[in-house]
């Protein structure tokens, strides 16, 4: 992450606004860094569906009470990691079933166009952001977009958030001003036609993918439902933000952009422990604290990458993606586990956020 780029056509990371006044500490909580909790069933409460989920149905869900007596619906969610990635359905079947266990409730599925996302109805209880990244996009016709969206609604309601885009902000500064402004047409196009579309499920939000929600045009936003976030807490150079000031990025961007404009869904949270597994815990205690106390963001879903230490070929391509510069090996520590599967502080508060909010 980094405050706003002064080179503008240049793909940055996380260019958001750094405010540092009243700055929390993070590091403040007392757990024992070393433990891992369980989630048990008395972690969360059964309310009935806040007014502020979207596609309001008549399941229970699991809440807890904000001001004003109402409850308050997040659906967290992490990633398997890349062991589940590679080796097979069954032993992918069975990442999915680990992270479940731990409260998943929901996860990212980045599709390609040829994505026939079958492989997503394997986990009928676990619902879905499903994300088109721009590059997918703008190399299909509309036709082949609106066969992606079929397949999408086909699925039914495990598909809870259907993304166009990424980080559109960067997409769309490299673009001469013609090809950007056809690209946005082409987004508010495929954006209304998704809304439209006869098999949406009725819980479904559609929406678009940013970093810092920077120059977002105005057309693509009146066109969604909801605004996807991605958080990684690495800088362009490839440094680490410190997890104070990482923390405080991420908060005073979700805070300034709720409460007034469209709902927020974070489709990848990370941090790296490249610093210090010390440094990942405190950003995640500082999640934690934040989302579990009363000033907590209006946010309709949060998933964190992840569980298991991601591929090199992975992390790899995300520095690539982002040119950040010597950026994959800081990418591959962003995992809740060491590579020979021990678990570090971190996942002990990723745990506590996902029991709370879990459904059980």
């Amino acid at each position: 992450m980094a405050c706003e780029s002064s080179a503008p056509d240049r793909r940055t990371v996380n260019p958001i606004r750094v405010v540092t006044d009243g700055a929390e500490d993070a590091g403040s909580r007392a757990a024992d860094p070393t433990s891992v909790v369980v989630p048990a069933s008395s972690a969360s409460a059964s309310f009935g569906t806040s007014s502020t989920e979207p596609g309001a149905s008549s399941e229970p869900s699991t809440a807890r009470w904000v001001d004003g007596g109402q409850p308050r619906v997040v659906y967290w969610g992490l990633q398997p990691g890349s062991p589940g990635a590679d080796a097979g359905v069954v032993d992918d079947a069975l990442a999915r079933l680990e992270v479940m266990a731990l409260g998943s409730r929901i996860m990212t599925h980045v599709s390609s166009a040829n994505d026939d996302l079958a492989e997503l109805a394997r986990a009928p209880d676990l619902d879905w952001i499903l994300t088109l990244p721009v590059e997918a996009f703008a190399a299909m016709s509309d036709a082949e977009v609106d066969a992606w969206v079929e397949r999408a609604w086909q699925l039914g309601d495990v598909v809870r958030f259907l993304v166009l885009g990424q980080h559109l902000e960067a997409d769309l500064a490299e673009l001469p001003a013609a090809e950007r402004e056809l690209l946005v047409r082409r987004l508010e196009g495929a954006l209304q036609r998704a809304k439209a579309h006869p098999s949406k499920p009725a819980g479904a939000s559609v929406g678009v993918g940013f970093v810092a929600l920077i120059d977002a045009p105005a057309a693509l936003l009146t066109a969604s439902d909801v605004v996807a976030l991605s958080f990684s807490g690495i800088e362009p150079s490839g440094a680490v933000t410190p997890p104070d000031v990482a923390f405080l990025e991420l908060r005073n961007t979700v805070n300034e952009w709720s409460g007034f404009r469209l709902p927020l869904v974070i489709q990848d949270l990370a941090y790296p422990s490249a610093t210090g597994d010390a440094d990942q815990r405190k950003f995640f205690a500082a999640i934690n604290d934040w989302f579990s106390g009363p000033s907590a963001p209006d946010v309709w879903a949060v998933v964190v990458s992840s569980l298991n230490p991601p591929a090199a070929a992975d992390c790899e391509h995300w520095a690539d993606e982002w040119e950040v510069k010597r950026g994959a090996e800081a990418r591959c520590s962003v995992g809740m586990r060491h590579p020979d599967g021990e678990p570090k502080p971190a996942l002990n508060e990723v745990i506590e956020l996902l029991a709370q909010f879990a459904q059980l």
